[in-house]
């Protein structure tokens, strides 16, 4: 009966050292480690191996659906883990669906509101503003419309603030002639 044991403890070195080489960006080899451990025990792996897993597929193999069906899996199963949402919210991407990327970076910083990699990818998505109409969709005409038009206003501010900034510098002195000195 004591044979199942060391077999969970070699999956469970398989899915770490899986993830590890992952973390480190060696995509192929923890790929490799991870496709073991999910083939010799689906129940037990940690949420983060499903993760990393299913990033994995999606970056090396171009397997986005199968990669984002994992990753999920990783976040229902390992909701405590930001690194879950950080791998989805980057196969969201993969796959060219900016919302559903900005709400698991959203969610993940629930989670940890640290997460360098979160922190990254929100910074590079940009954060939106609220919409003029918080009781419409964002996808309403009037939201889109109004929307546009207070970017457009925010920018013309900016670029006027730059203009101000650069014209409010120091004038150097003309050399006046000492009359003195004549």
């Amino acid at each position: 009966m004591s044979a199942p044991e060391p077999l969970k403890v070699d999956l469970t070195e398989a899915a770490r050292e899986g993830i590890d080489l992952c973390k480190r960006g060696h995509w192929d080899e923890g790929l490799l480690c991870l496709n073991q451990a999910l083939k010799a025990d689906r129940q037990s792996l940690p949420g983060t191996a499903y993760s990393y897993l299913g990033y994995a597929m999606a970056l090396r193999e171009n397997k986005l659906w199968e990669g984002l069906n994992l990753a999920q899996l990783g976040v229902e199963v390992g909701y405590f883990d930001a690194d879950n949402y950080y791998n989805l919210a980057r196969i969201y991407l993969m796959r060219d669906n900016r919302r559903q990327a900005v709400l698991a970076v959203e969610e993940g910083l629930k989670v940890e509101s640290e997460h360098r990699g979160l922190l990254q990818l929100q910074a590079r998505l940009g954060k939106r503003s609220k919409p003029i109409f918080p009781f419409l969709s964002r996808d309403h005409v009037l939201n889109m419309l109004f929307g546009r038009i207070r970017h457009t206003v925010k920018s013309s501010r900016e670029k006027a603030k730059t203009k101000t900034k650069k014209k409010a510098q120091p004038v150097k002195k003309k050399e006046v002639p000492n009359l003195f000195d004549l």
